[in-house]
């Protein structure tokens, strides 16, 4: 069982392999799964995951940290739960289960943590620090599409803005298959902002882009190119296809950062091409667009990150 419930061994139930072998005469079951590396030595009755100790076998979907306490930090993981860290140590204690995935915290005075399961599953803790299940709350009010598998992700991806942007700390945006949604009042309600019917959002966890001016410029990646933002706070919207607008752009947008109200950055997660662009950048509000991958490995790009002290230094991943 995933929690070793029911008076059931811990062994995470989401199987990848296993095998058979005699490891110094005795027989030995050996599962390997989403938790890692699961032995039986006793036919499985019982199981131990010891042999996972000291390895680094979590994929992390999203991170977030305290803007109050730099040491703390927030984790979706893939098929491991959402984990919360207090301090510089290593351990990180799970505060709640399932797939974990989109993760954010208020930037102004850390009054809000969101976490996510699928489908638009959302939790806000409104009770730092994040550290318990019991602490978290409904955060999904709103979102129509809720648990939806046909209008919504399996990835919840999420996004906060920066303090400077949002000095209250209660906005947040959020992705659907079709809709941008915005809270205003830390996830205990969302609207949308934005259709984009019949074209599809990107299904990633990093599509969603904030300016750390202000709340009035915002975007979101789509498929086939397609680039929606705002300059008026979701009054208007304009739509750029990037395929067009950056000739030799391939599409597969993955992540958007903003460096200020007109600088904003696109990358994609295209397929290994020793032509492709990784990054591609506009300086005036998204009107025109020119490659900024020199330097760039031909790997494909999940998320970019402007420097909150340099807005000329940006990270991608």
């Amino acid at each position: 069982n995933w929690l070793a419930q029911f008076g059931l061994p811990y062994v995470h139930a989401d199987h990848h392999a296993a095998a058979f072998a005699s490891l110094k005469g005795v027989p030995t079951l050996l599962f390997g799964g989403d938790g890692g590396l699961f032995v039986s030595s006793d036919g499985g009755a019982s199981f131990s995951s010891q042999k996972n100790d000291g390895l680094s076998s979590y994929l992390i979907y999203a991170m977030t940290g305290n803007p109050r306490h730099a040491d703390d930090a927030l984790i979706g993981l893939q098929d491991n739960g959402t984990r919360f860290r207090t301090g510089t140590g290593g351990t990180y204690n799970q505060v709640f289960g399932g797939d974990g995935f989109g993760v954010a915290w208020s930037q102004a005075e850390d009054r809000v943590a969101l976490g996510s399961v699928y489908y638009s599953f959302i939790l806000r803790n409104p009770r730092n620090p994040p550290n318990q299940q019991g602490k978290w709350f409904v955060g999904y009010n709103g979102i129509a599409e809720f648990f939806n598998p046909a209008l919504t992700y399996f990835n919840t991806a999420l996004a906060a803005p920066r303090a400077s942007a949002d000095p209250q700390g209660l906005t947040f945006f959020h992705r659907t298959r079709f809709k941008l949604y915005r809270t205003t009042n830390g996830a205990a309600s969302w609207q949308s902002v934005l259709t984009t019917s019949p074209i599809l959002l990107r299904a990633g966890s990093h599509p969603i882009g904030i300016s750390p001016v202000d709340l009035d410029h915002f975007g979101v990646l789509g498929n086939g190119g397609n680039l929606w933002f705002t300059n008026d706070g979701g009054a208007t919207f304009i739509n750029r296809v990037l395929t067009a607008a950056a000739p030799g752009w391939p599409g597969f947008n993955s992540s958007l950062a903003y460096a200020s109200n007109t600088t904003m950055y696109v990358s994609n997660e295209a397929p290994l091409n020793p032509a492709t662009q990784r990054v591609i950048k506009s300086t005036d509000g998204g009107t025109t667009w020119a490659n900024a991958s020199t330097g760039l490995p031909q790997a494909p790009i999940n998320k970019l990150l402007v420097s909150t002290r340099d807005p000329n230094t940006v990270y991608a991943a």
